[in-house]
């Protein structure tokens, strides 16, 4: 999966996100782990635009989900190309 691949959550992903929830997960960790289920890799851009949670929204889902062990994080630097003048 790329970050331009359209992709929604539909009713069945939805109705997860409400069970995972009545276990006492916060909205924004379960609408991540709906988002990561199918997925080996992911990026936190994705994750905003497939559930319409804001950035900061998956940074705190995601912090629970690594401090159990649930998600690694790869950190990957962004390389500006200078323009010569």
């Amino acid at each position: 999966m790329t970050d331009d691949s359209p992709v929604n959550l539909t009713e069945k992903e939805y109705s997860i996100i409400d069970m995972l929830q009545s276990l006492g997960l916060p909205r924004t960790e379960a609408t991540a782990i709906v988002c990561l289920k199918d997925c080996r890799e992911l990026r936190s851009l994705h994750i905003e635009l497939v559930s319409g949670l804001r950035q900061p929204e998956v940074s705190v889902a995601m912090r629970p989900l690594r401090d159990r062990g649930w998600v690694d994080e790869r950190s990957e630097k962004r390389i500006k190309e200078k323009a010569d003048l």
